[in-house]
């Protein structure tokens, strides 16, 4: 059994093994930033493609010290490692912007119109991101539930 956060960071590093750099934040570190940025180099070095970004994001997922976690993020991203133009990153990044989008279309639906019935609600979680940025600016011009219950029709048949 090893014990990581009896370990010394500098030792693991000394390995020089990607997949075990990608740990660092799990032992102790005696001068973090330095560490750090030795850690994120050799997994960059050392690594490439879908492997490279799977022990970065385990890097920064197993920094658990929220100063070292900060630095960390901060070597990852400014350092120019590449992170923000990951495939997973992107589609996570996507995917949050669009739940922002639901949570706050359903909010205004539900303060203008009061709560929404399921079906309505089901209707409005169907829709992609454009179309929901369209409701949204429909929203503004409408003058009653009909209208809104209208325009999911109308959605609802062009999707279908």
């Amino acid at each position: 059994v090893i014990r990581l956060w009896e370990l010394d960071g500098e030792t693991l590093l000394a390995l020089n093994r990607p997949a075990l750099a990608a740990l660092i934040g799990q032992t102790r570190l005696r001068d973090p930033k330095p560490a750090l940025r030795r850690a994120v180099q050799q997994i960059v070095t050392g690594t490439s493609g879908e492997l490279q970004t799977l022990l970065l994001i385990e890097f920064l997922t197993l920094c658990t010290d929220k100063e070292v976690a900060a630095m960390a993020e901060q070597i990852v991203q400014y350092d120019s490692y590449g992170m923000e133009e990951s495939p997973f990153i992107q589609k996570w990044l996507a995917k949050g912007r669009e739940e922002g989008q639901l949570t706050l279309l359903l909010r205004q639906l539900a303060r203008r119109y009061g709560p929404l019935n399921a079906a309505m609600t089901a209707q409005v979680k169907a829709l992609g991101a454009t179309q929901m940025l369209d409701l949204a600016d429909a929203l503004l011009d409408f003058t009653g539930r009909d209208e809104l219950a209208q325009w999911l029709a109308r959605g609802a048949e062009q999707r279908n």
